[in-house]
């Protein structure tokens, strides 16, 4: 039994991920790993004498395994794309480019769902299907109109429900068909990514207008902000605080040393690198607008990959201390670690300019 304990301990460790950081656009990769889970949970304690376990041992195997190199895929394909765009606007794009993941995700889940019947021999030990998390509306319009424990309806029987619930028309279905349908059917998972998104009814995303010279208003207040001199004083100062041969480590060290015996120069660092930050994070909301802010950035070739290297350089290392040992949040309550606590900003301008510090 150890080694099916091993395969089911270590193999999915992509499917986790994909569970954890896209469950609002894939809840089936969520739903799938759910069915690990179980497997994890049993396998320790059946004996495997029978051959038709022995058989289903080994294709719940082969299921994990295609389903971890998808997640693989997916995440290999998305990450860079996932950190430039944000989480929010990243989800909105990956609702309608995943419809082969999530059918292939849903098709794993039954099989192995199947597979652990047999394996487990019993069906109380199975844990109920992963209820859908559905707006509350949206929720009570598919168990009146399909029925509490229906996983899936045909497009077709989908859109006779929804036209006659909300009197929408052709062209309304035609725009939210991608976002909703998997193999021309609608599953709960799907249609509740959808109404996570956009509401209920769903709501598809338009096209905003912007307003360009806000815009530039906007990108111009920020670069005059940099140039100002009570900003340089803090910039150069941050700058002149990591020696040119200096490691991140070592860095790290020397800050966690200045922390711990020079409280009032901690705090001047701190200060300073909360209002360099303040602007990059601004330079990232501004940058996320989309094509016609990238664009203006070009222009004026603000803030420059020298100054975003410098500031990756400096005050990722500073943050991350007062992270863990200043505000103490590793051992907070929730007990979240550095690299999903971070700020979006240093992952973001990493992608951006693929930099990796040393």
């Amino acid at each position: 039994m150890t080694e099916y304990y091993s395969i089911a301990k270590d193999l999915y460790s992509f499917l986790e991920k994909l569970a954890d950081d896209y469950k609002e656009a894939i809840p089936e990769a969520e739903a799938l790993y759910g069915e690990c889970e179980i497997f994890r949970e049993i396998i320790s304690g059946i004996e495997i004498k029978e051959k038709r376990k022995s058989k289903a041992i080994e294709k719940i195997k082969k299921d994990i395994e295609e389903a971890n190199k998808k997640a693989k895929e997916l995440i290999d394909n998305a990450g860079n794309e996932r950190n430039l765009l944000g989480k929010t606007a990243f989800n909105i794009k990956l609702l309608a480019k995943a419809k082969g993941y999530r059918a292939l995700f849903d098709k794993k889940r039954e099989e192995i769902r199947e597979n652990l019947k047999i394996l487990s021999q019993t069906q109380h030990i199975l844990r109920p299907e992963p209820p859908s998390r559905l707006p509350v509306l949206a929720k009570l319009f598919w168990t009146s109109s399909f029925g509490e424990n229906t996983m899936s309806v045909g497009w077709f029987d989908f859109t006779t429900k929804y036209s006659l619930e909300l009197i929408v028309n052709v062209e309304e279905l035609e725009r939210i068909k991608p976002y909703l349908c998997v193999n021309e059917h609608v599953t709960t998972y799907s249609f509740y990514a959808a109404c996570t998104q956009f509401g209920y009814p769903i709501l598809c995303p338009t096209q905003p207008v912007i307003d360009t010279m806000a815009l530039a208003n906007s990108i111009i207040d920020l670069t005059k902000e940099f140039y100002l001199p009570t900003f340089g004083t803090r910039w150069y100062m941050l700058r002149d605080l990591r020696k040119k041969d200096q490691d991140r480590d070592q860095f790290c060290q020397a800050l966690k040393d200045i922390f711990y015996q020079d409280k009032d120069r901690w705090e001047s660092i701190n200060k300073a690198r909360g209002i360099v930050s303040s602007l990059f994070q601004r330079y990232m909301m501004i940058w996320r607008i989309g094509k016609a802010s990238q664009e203006m950035f070009d222009n004026v070739d603000f803030p420059g990959k020298s100054r975003i290297k410098t500031f990756i350089r400096i005050c990722e290392p500073i943050d991350e201390i007062n992270y863990k040992f200043n505000l103490n949040l590793e051992n907070s309550i929730d007990k979240k670690p550095w690299a999903k606590g971070k700020p979006q900003v240093y992952d973001f301008l990493r992608t951006l300019i693929d930099f990796h510090d040393e």
